[in-house]
């Protein structure tokens, strides 16, 4: 099993793979440059040891993100 940490979490319709320090950009994200957020639909948790999976979600999880911009649309 991988020492990395990360999870599968459920934003703007789509199911996303996150670990610490990463950067994605999320459609449909209606959050200003600067701002913490917080998404509670964690559907899976790898702590590097384990997984956890939710029955949809993983109870308790979370996963704080910080806004860093937003893509222009075209």
């Amino acid at each position: 099993m991988s020492d990395q940490k990360y999870a599968i979490i459920q934003a703007g319709g789509l199911q996303i793979r996150v670990s610490p320090s990463e950067e994605h950009v999320l459609p449909k994200l209606k959050a200003a440059a600067g701002e913490e957020i917080t998404f509670d639909r964690v559907l899976l948790v790898s702590d590097g040891k384990g997984l956890k999976l939710g029955q949809p979600t993983v109870e308790g999880a979370s996963v704080r993100a910080q806004v860093v911009g937003a893509e222009s649309e075209q």
